[in-house]
């Protein structure tokens, strides 16, 4: 278990320290010091996450395409822009890492992994 948290810790130090996340935080910054303008993007996330991980898929290319044009105007700001962009290479590096996890032990969920969201 312990080498388990040493490389856990090293992982996160990797990330921590990786050209995307100092983007991330950069961009993070920046959009910072415009009044209001972090709460403009996180309504626009929250939104779109409550969206992709709604269970009702029947009006989901609909509802995204209004949440597109409502924030139409917000997302064309390069600042916003540079800030989602830098945010969804990390969200992709993790998600690669956690698969990579996820998928080199065998839990022997065969008989219920439809069930289990990843």
């Amino acid at each position: 278990m312990d080498e388990i948290r040493k490389c856990t810790a090293e992982l996160s130090r990797a990330l921590r320290e990786s050209e995307a996340y100092t983007a991330f935080r950069e961009a993070s910054t920046r959009v910072k010091e415009k009044p209001g303008l972090k709460q403009k993007i996180d309504e626009f996330r929250k939104k779109n996450y409550l969206l992709q991980d709604s269970k009702d898929t029947y009006d989901l290319f609909e509802d995204m395409a209004e949440l597109e044009k409502e924030y139409e105007e917000l997302r064309k700001d390069p600042l916003v822009r540079d800030y989602l962009f830098t945010e969804l290479q990390m969200c992709r590096i993790i998600q690669r890492c956690a698969n990579e996890i996820l998928t080199s032990v065998d839990l022997e969920i065969e008989n219920f992994a439809d069930v289990i969201e990843i």
